[in-house]
């Protein structure tokens, strides 16, 4: 018989399943982090940790969800998904969540007009992350 902990873990792992996901994070071991959360709950991650990668990469893969560190090296996440609403380089509606552990630093409001379609503080919470991508895949199929 499975406990609590052990069936919430195997119901998440089904949840992601398939979806390509791009991940752009400077940081080594938070980008080790959050890619080993996300290849737990199903999901395929492609890693990058410059702006300039996130639009390389953009030009040949189609991901189905793109998460992005607000401070990257060359390009505040904000400026670049700016630059990826304004050129159109997915075939669909590309559902965007920006990641940051400066809360503080970062007004919500400034990321989501930008164009971010979700705003969460770095997490190391399976469930938020999960459900983060969950929600904005639900509101970019409604």
């Amino acid at each position: 018989m499975k406990s609590g902990i052990e069936r919430v873990v195997l119901n998440q792992v089904r949840s992601l399943e398939g979806l390509q996901i791009l991940l752009a994070e400077d940081q080594i071991e938070e980008a080790e982090i959050l890619t080993l959360m996300l290849e737990s709950a199903g999901a395929k991650i492609t890693r990058v940790a410059y702006a300039y990668q996130v639009l390389e990469t953009l030009r040949r893969f189609d991901p189905d969800v793109f998460i992005c560190d607000i401070r990257l090296p060359d390009m505040n996440g904000d400026l670049l998904i700016q630059q990826i609403r304004s050129q159109a380089y997915s075939h669909h509606y590309l559902p965007a969540i920006a990641i940051t552990t400066y809360v503080r630093d970062v007004s919500r409001i400034k990321i989501l007009e930008a164009g971010f379609d979700y705003f969460l503080p770095k997490t190391y919470d399976l469930d938020a992350l999960v459900g983060a991508v969950q929600d904005v895949l639900d509101n970019a199929n409604s």
